[in-house]
């Protein structure tokens, strides 16, 4: 996880990490990793400088954004997370009802950094 963090702070992606769609879901793993060990700083680094658009698609960029709100606020960042939870909501104002409970909660989230 250090490693991949580095290379991304250095302008350095490992092996075409920004390239295609298939490394998205590793990026969420490795932030979510960098989350559960306590570090959501780190985590919003890793997504904060990955892209997750290529060819015009976004698949995972709401949950992207969703980590990054989580993650800022968790870090202290709110200003950032703010930012990251607007961004979210506006991607998902058509949610399908499966997705409703983290809309509520990232909503809630937002409400309560004042956003």
């Amino acid at each position: 996880l250090e490693a991949v963090r580095d290379r991304i702070a250095e302008g350095t992606p490992p092996s075409s990490i920004y390239e295609t769609l298939g490394t998205r879901p590793v990026l969420l793993a490795a932030a979510t990793a960098w989350t559960e060990l306590g570090e959501p700083a780190a985590a919003v680094d890793i997504l904060r400088r990955a892209s997750f658009v290529a060819n015009g698609m976004q698949p995972y960029e709401p949950e992207r954004l969703a980590m990054i709100a989580r993650g800022a606020a968790a870090a202290g960042n709110n200003a950032e997370a703010i930012e990251a939870a607007r961004a979210y909501l506006g991607f998902r104002r058509h949610a399908d009802p499966e997705l409703q409970g983290e809309v509520d909660e990232i909503r809630a989230l937002l409400a309560e950094l004042g956003g």
